[in-house]
């Protein structure tokens, strides 16, 4: 875990674009976090990623956690991912953590027992009613949460990763929540020129998925993805605008020339 970390912003800037800064924070939070382990009774490490939205913050959980828990998979088992646009209101919090009367034992509390060591990514928690918030306080503070049925949920072993599209993340958040994380995360928008780079990389694996299940060579031309994202990126959307338009413009071209028998397998 010592070499895992002190490499950590190389292993992050080799499929993190654009995010200098942001990997810069993230790994000296994390350094910190890990040495302090054994001295408090946290989570292994709490973080909130803000920023626009498309800029990087999800797959950076997804990246940290292929790094520290060598976890392969796409998705990581070991990334526990839970959308909280899903729990605005009351009536929704039991069915994150359960139910006094034990029929649901609630999809956090079954994940977090089912993978004890992995990262927890709560996405848009600014979305999350606030007496959901005041749960996630006591994990961040104490490492633990008692679920509806009042089992305590043991949460020490976990990264904690949330994230937010809000600009100014005080307006939202009370400043004991914020104090509670071990680093707040700050990632800026995409410029043009990290754009393309994007979507070469998303060009690149379209061509490597058609390769491997079709056997046909692909080439796409800087030219073209220029061109595509000149005419159809939206910058709100940042980075998943990039990979739905590609996924759009490119495949639709190839199945056209394979329908019309216009590629050869070779």
């Amino acid at each position: 875990m010592k070499h895992k970390l002190l490499g950590l912003e190389q292993t992050l800037q080799k499929e993190i674009v654009s995010q200098e800064d942001a990997v810069k924070q993230l790994s000296s939070s994390l350094r910190r976090a890990f040495v302090m382990l054994g001295k408090r009774t946290k989570p292994l490490a709490t973080l909130l990623f803000t920023g626009p939205t498309g800029t990087g913050k999800t797959q950076t959980a997804k990246v940290l956690t292929h790094a520290l828990f060598d976890d392969t998979g796409n998705p990581p088992k070991k990334l526990l991912r839970f959308d909280m646009s899903l729990y605005q209101s009351v009536s929704d919090i039991p069915h994150l953590v359960g139910t006094a009367d034990n029929r649901e034992p609630g999809l956090l509390s079954a994940a977090v027992q089912e993978e004890p060591y992995a990262t927890l990514l709560l996405d848009e928690i600014e979305k999350a009613h606030h007496d959901l918030l005041n749960i996630f306080l006591t994990i961040l503070d104490e490492g633990y949460f008692t679920n509806g049925g009042g089992r305590r949920i043991d949460c020490k072993h976990l990264i904690i990763i949330a994230t937010s599209n809000v600009d100014h993340i005080e307006t939202v958040f009370a400043p004991e929540f914020l104090n509670r994380f071990d680093g707040i995360v700050r990632f800026h928008a995409l410029d043009n020129a990290h754009v393309l780079v994007i979507a070469r990389a998303v060009a690149d694996s379209i061509i490597a998925n058609y390769s491997q299940s079709h056997h046909i060579a692909i080439t796409v031309s800087d030219a073209f993805l220029k061109q595509v994202i000149d005419n159809q990126y939206d910058k709100r959307y940042g980075a998943r605008d990039v990979q739905r338009i590609l996924s759009s413009s490119i495949e639709d071209n190839i199945a056209k020339l394979i329908l019309e028998n216009k590629v050869k397998a070779g």
